[in-house]
């Protein structure tokens, strides 16, 4: 069952699977592998000494995972997608699949081709709108970038070669390049053994009220990580300026935070009972009144967001901390506190 590379040592059989140490990725903590019976499909066993991160704006918001992996020295890669839904960020990891197929049963061979169905899938955004952004792939063999205008999906093959027939739905599979970079990894970086590492997840705020997919989407990105043993993290979400006291959004995002607590309790960010919005909240100037009516009203503190949700990425007008800068710090103790780092 295992490879040749003839670096392969301390072989172990386990009921589903074995494992084995090899020397081959210094990434690889211990050096330990496994791999189940059924096909050899080696993955890291402990995971990976490194960040990922996938979510919405508040991942793709460079600051946090730049201030994270400078408080780590570990590699981080940012997945990030502004914009994106819970399903967005599971399609972007890896967790499940959307299948088309082109207009016209082939994929030409060269030039663009529409597909079907109109589902923008890793590129869907709130209210389904365009983007300017492209990503790669691969579609029924074919490697290539696909695209989304709000209305038409299409697949540019990257290489021309013979037409390909597609007879019924073939999977579009996403190749996981990083789309800012940090100060350990650069934009565009590949990375597909992002479910071995450190998987830092927010999944939800531009669904929230879809908790159900929320959960569903959660569960199956921690169903897709490769490590034997996972290490994820999944944040709360923050409520928007508007959703004070009083407000339905002041109630529910509250019972969604609690949801993602209760299906991840022990990854859920929060340490000795505080959770990353109630820290993030702890660090409002109280010399600041706007601030203190913020706290009063429900909602995170004006000085620490760089407008109606997300947390600031430079010092704001009287502000005593950098927003996302909070929430690495808070995330850095959070990573001390399970051992990972």
């Amino acid at each position: 069952m295992l490879d040749d590379s003839g670096d392969n040592t301390d072989v172990k059989n386990d009921e589903t699977h074995f494992s084995f140490t090899s020397p081959r990725d210094a990434s690889v903590i211990g050096h330990r592998w496994y791999s189940p019976y059924e096909s050899y499909q080696p993955a890291a066993y402990f995971g990976r000494r490194a960040i990922v991160g996938f979510g919405h704006s508040f991942i793709a918001n460079p600051r946090f995972l730049r201030t994270l992996s400078d408080l780590t020295g570990l590699p981080t890669y940012n997945f990030g997608r502004s914009g994106g839904l819970s399903r967005t960020v599971a399609l972007r990891a890896g967790a499940y699949t959307v299948s088309y197929e082109p207009v016209g049963g082939l994929i030409p061979e060269s030039g663009p081709v529409v597909l079907s169905p109109a589902d923008p899938g890793v590129l869907q955004i709130v209210g389904n709108a365009a983007l300017s952004e492209t990503v790669r792939g691969n579609f029924s063999g074919v490697d290539g970038v696909l695209s989304w205008d709000g209305t038409t999906l299409t697949f540019t093959r990257d290489d021309s070669g013979p037409a390909v027939a597609v007879s019924e739905p073939s999977p579009f599979i996403y190749y996981p390049y990083t789309i800012d970079s940090t100060n350990t990894v650069e934009k565009g970086v590949r990375y597909d053994p992002h479910g071995e590492a450190i998987n830092w997840l927010w999944l939800g705020r531009n669904n929230a009220s879809q908790a159900g997919q929320i959960l569903s989407d959660a569960r199956a990105i921690i169903e897709s990580m490769r490590a034997k043993h996972k290490r994820f993290v999944i944040s709360p979400e923050f409520p928007m300026a508007t959703e004070i006291k009083g407000t339905s959004g002041n109630a529910y995002i509250p019972w969604l935070n609690q949801q993602l607590k209760k299906l991840a309790p022990d990854n859920y960010c929060e340490i000795d009972g505080v959770d990353m919005l109630a820290n993030f909240n702890a660090h409002y100037n109280p010399a600041y009144a706007p601030d203190v009516t913020d706290i009063d009203n429900g909602i995170t503190p004006r000085s620490l967001r760089q407008d109606s949700l997300h947390p600031s990425q430079t010092l704001q007008a009287n502000a005593l901390y950098i927003g996302a800068d909070v929430n690495a710090q808070f995330g850095l103790q959070f990573l001390k506190n399970k051992g990972w780092l």
